[in-house]
């Protein structure tokens, strides 16, 4: 993050950041947040959920210098994601639900993103429509319901939206996911086998692109997954680049 205004390296950074701390519930500024919940559900093999295991083990956090953020990270994107939160947070602080990086990486973090806009939780067939949950959730997510509804601070919280008539969460993945929506696959290769096997280069919505791992890709239809493995896919080592026969990157 110490390149100069508008160089590649640091915008690109910087969205990563963004990307990986969003995926993982993060609803205050990413440079901030010390998720010390999730130490034994980081991965090292990931640049950024590394500082993030760098920065719990240290007791650490990011400060901000006064200079401003890429746009990714920008202060005021930041405070709105924070100002459009409620209810208090699925994955962390007294009463969390276990983490589940599958649900989190569909944009669920908050009591406010589950909320029906009628006083109490979404159920499952209205949750999987505005986050598009894979079927295979759907256990998961009536534990998270299931726990979230028995809260007393919860129901309050979802009693009072009703009267202030909040309205619940779009429909589509929610409102507050598209700047990270998946355009499509360009190409795949091997990967760690903890991470799913396989890395896809992909190219989200607005253009730019990254390499990810399959588990941050729980959205992803496995037909596409499939179909870049078979049609799109490079080498990931200079052994198999002159050994098998993969397509040169």
């Amino acid at each position: 993050m110490n390149g100069g205004d508008g160089e590649p390296t640091r915008v690109a950074l910087a969205h990563r950041i963004a990307q990986v701390a969003w995926r993982l519930g993060c609803r205050t500024h990413p440079m901030r947040w010390c998720p010390t919940h999730l130490r034994e559900r980081l991965h090292e093999g990931d640049v950024v959920e590394a500082m993030y295991i760098c920065w719990v083990d240290a007791g650490v956090r990011g400060v901000h210098t006064g200079r401003p953020w890429p746009a990714p990270l920008s202060e005021e994107r930041w405070r709105r994601v924070e100002a459009s939160g409620g209810g208090g947070a699925i994955w962390e602080g007294d009463g969390a639900c276990d983490f589940d990086r599958g649900l989190a990486g569909c944009g669920i973090a908050e009591v406010a993103d589950i909320y029906d806009g009628a006083g109490t939780i979404m159920g499952w067939e209205r949750a999987r429509a505005v986050f598009e949950i894979p079927a295979g959730k759907k256990s998961v997510y009536e534990t998270v319901r299931t726990r979230m509804v028995s809260r007393v601070r919860v129901r309050a919280w979802c009693a009072n939206a009703m009267q202030r008539g909040r309205p619940a969460m779009e429909s589509g993945a929610g409102a507050r996911m598209h700047e990270w929506e998946v355009e499509r696959l360009l190409a795949a290769r091997a990967g760690p086998t903890n991470w799913g096997g396989w890395e896809y280069l992909v190219q989200w919505e607005g253009g730019t692109q990254s390499w990810e791992p399959s588990v941050h890709l729980e959205r992803v239809s496995t037909a596409d997954k499939d179909e870049a493995r078979v049609e799109r896919r490079v080498a990931a080592s200079h052994w198999e680049r002159h050994c098998i026969h993969v397509n040169v990157p």
